[in-house]
């Protein structure tokens, strides 16, 4: 009984670890929501962390001193919303909500269905925005925030919902949770576009969103829109505490940050997400820090398209997850291995062939393309190995940079190869059927010239002879089919 009882506390165990990185995963934009983290249980874990990063902030870099209290009790509310058992429950809470406080509020997270035509695909594609609710007289305000402006093409807009709708809304909004909650994504959405969002329009008594501001907040690339709505509602909702966000000038423009006294403000606020997921699991706090490498190296983040590369082909990762978060010392790992042995996993993580046939048949363009890109990659991992804290983790990317050293020096030593045969002006294999085709052009064309020399020289004979102007018309007709056929092929 008590080793099934601890086997149970260890796969819980592992189950929050595994959430836990896939939240600072989708909030470092370092991959898509594939495990389904809004129907997991992950808001509560990330509105928790949100409120212990605000506790943390004791140099007011989210809001001012006397405002925290205040922002605490609505992220607080906004936790309990998940346990709420029914849509009375709500009702109150909103009923109790302060006026006119923009330091009192509640998020919510919407999901539906957008147009197929928005994204250029044959099918419509599901998307994330958060809604913040404050509490006016008479009526309550909706605040939509969609990084990616779909539905009405604003970042911010808003509704204003009449206190006699209240019981409504309370209700929409409970269905939504219960539904994300159960992971009956279908029931939500309903195959209808932008369905929820109708549903506010309907209850409100505006008959569109009202548009606040567009383009301030910069466009997620990466399908991680569960956690980054949120994260920007948060955003919103702590800059309305600075300015009114609903009394801006029609052409007033402002930019959103978390503080303008930090340059890479962002970067500081995902540095205290990351302290504020940490707590007394050193060997998770570990694994938190090495994700957090393939976000930043020192103060530069790297591009969307390096950080998922760093993040879904890493050789440590799946190891972590196989140990359950704990920190193993053991030789030789798995990882390991499949270095030693030149894996198709590592030709695929560099994109690169192992084999000097390959090399040998690559043009000089490609060659030295390729080259360039393996580089590249070596001064990421020369970057990042310094910081690894992790003895195992560090093996295999050093492991991985002997590796890439390896293949590097394959190219030069080609290179060298055929500057030595002076082969530095010859193409390879690829770049034939292209040259054949410029010869081709360049020969059609002066055949193209020669005739074009002959029919005016025979219009002109022609002309001189007395015959008819229509000659001439008729002869150029001719050469504009013959040269129109010749430019199609």
């Amino acid at each position: 009984m008590l080793a099934t009882e601890n086997n149970d506390m260890k796969t819980i165990e592992s189950k929050e670890f595994e959430r836990r990185i896939d939240m600072l995963a989708l909030t470092l934009s370092l991959k898509e929501n594939d495990k389904y983290f809004d129907s997991s249980g992950g808001y509560p874990l990330l509105f928790s962390t949100y409120v212990e990063m605000i506790k943390n902030d004791k140099d007011q870099f989210f809001i001012e001193k006397e405002k925290k209290e205040n922002i605490l009790r609505s992220l607080k509310r906004t936790i309990d919303f998940w346990s709420f058992e029914n849509k009375v429950t709500l009702q109150l809470c909103l009923e109790k909500m302060t006026m006119d406080d923009p330091t009192d509020f509640m998020i919510f997270p919407c999901a539906f269905l957008t147009e197929n035509n928005r994204y250029n695909s044959e099918e419509s594609l599901s998307h994330m925005v958060g809604v913040i609710i404050y509490k006016k007289k008479n009526h309550f305000v909706v605040m939509k925030v969609d990084k990616m402006e779909c539905f009405d093409d604003n970042q911010l807009s808003y509704l204003e919902i009449p206190e006699d709708n209240i019981t409504n809304l309370s209700c929409l909004l409970f269905s939504h949770k219960l539904y994300l909650m159960n992971d009956e994504f279908d029931e939500v959405i309903d195959n209808e576009e932008y369905l929820i969002l109708k549903d506010l329009v309907q209850l409100s008594k505006n008959d569109e969103f009202i548009p606040i501001l567009s383009d301030i907040m910069k466009k997620q690339k990466t399908g991680n829109c569960v956690v980054s709505e949120m994260e920007a509602s948060l955003k919103v909702a702590l800059f309305n505490c600075q300015k009114d966000l609903f009394s801006l000038n029609i052409d007033e423009k402002i930019c959103l940050y978390w503080n303008l006294d930090y340059p890479k403000d962002t970067l500081e606020m995902r540095k205290r997400f990351l302290t504020a997921m940490k707590g007394d699991n050193q060997d998770w706090n570990q694994h938190f820090d090495y994700i957090f490498s393939c976000y930043v190296h020192k103060d530069k983040t790297y591009d969307t398209k390096t950080r998922k590369k760093l993040y879904e082909q890493d050789l440590y990762i799946p190891e972590m997850f196989l140990n359950k978060g704990k920190i193993l010392s053991q030789e030789p790992t798995i990882s390991l291995e499949i270095i030693k042995k030149k894996s198709y996993l590592l030709e695929e993580k560099y994109f690169m062939q192992t084999s000097d046939q390959y090399l040998k048949e690559r043009s000089n363009y490609m060659l030295k393309f390729e080259l360039k890109w393996l580089e590249g990659d070596l001064k990421i991992l020369n970057e990042r190995l310094p910081l690894i804290a992790i003895e195992k983790a560090k093996n295999i990317l050093q492991q991985e940079r002997e590796y890439l050293k390896e293949r590097i020096n394959a190219y030069h030593t080609e290179i060298k190869r055929r500057q030595e045969i002076n082969l530095e002006g010859i193409e390879g294999w690829e770049l034939q059927p292209f040259k054949r085709v410029e010869e081709l052009a360049k020969k059609n064309y002066q055949e193209m010239q020669k005739k074009e020399e002959e029919s005016l020289h025979t219009v002109q004979y022609k002309s001189e002879k007395g015959e008819s102007k229509d000659v001439k018309q008729e002869t150029i007709k001719d050469y504009a089919r013959t040269s129109s056929k010749t430019e199609d092929r």
